[in-house]
């Protein structure tokens, strides 16, 4: 996985994914809506793995965002899914099982 970094830029704050800046300046910032992964969706349908992966990097990216509770709800509907499409003992379903289990507990360490 790729180091992410925060670093501060013409007075905002930057997301540094490997080489790619995702924000470059507070008037740079666009609000994303985590829960509509379009583009993945109509290419590929609902139940297709990059479409389930899609959804899993943008919840946990919402997790990020400093939105625990959000990116445990995205992934809870996301864990019936890929339980679903993939099967309980995949790979990606205990990922997004463990997953899930850090962004809940991320939600009560923030709720307190």
């Amino acid at each position: 996985m790729a180091d992410v970094g925060h670093t501060e830029v013409d007075g905002g704050t930057a997301v540094q994914l490997g080489e790619f800046l995702l924000c470059s300046s507070e008037a740079d910032f666009q609000p994303f809506d985590f829960a509509e992964p379009a583009l993945t969706l109509g290419l590929s349908g609902p139940d297709h793995p990059n479409t389930l992966a899609t959804r899993a990097n943008l919840a946990n990216w919402q997790g990020e965002a400093d939105d625990s509770a959000g990116a445990a709800a995205a992934l809870a509907e996301m864990l019936a899914d890929r339980l679903r499409v993939l099967g309980p003992d995949h790979p990606d379903t205990l990922t997004t099982q463990r997953d899930l289990v850090n962004w809940r507990n991320q939600a009560l360490r923030t709720s307190d």
